[in-house]
């Protein structure tokens, strides 16, 4: 199954710089039969051995730090819970 993007307009996502979100896409509108193809394309994608990387908690902070210093995220415009944590 081959899933393909057919929409140019790209999604909302408040914190991301806009070069993260010309992959993301908004599926408010999306039906049911949509979804649940997409559910099984998204289900066979993660089985892949290849597509799976475990991050600890300290990969995915040093991976935030970098975002934030490459502008890529906006803290501002973040959860306030993960602002503190990482106090920011």
């Amino acid at each position: 199954m081959k899933i393909e993007i057919v929409d140019d307009q790209l999604g909302v996502a408040a914190g991301l710089n806009p070069s993260i979100l010309q992959k993301h896409r908004d599926l408010v509108e999306i039906d049911y039969t949509r979804l649940g193809l997409l559910a099984q394309y998204m289900t066979e994608i993660a089985k892949i051995v290849e597509n799976q990387k475990i991050f600890t908690k300290g990969q995915i902070k040093s991976l935030l730090i970098r975002y934030k210093e490459e502008c890529k995220i906006q803290p501002e415009q973040m959860g306030g819970k993960l602002r503190e944590k990482l106090k920011w």
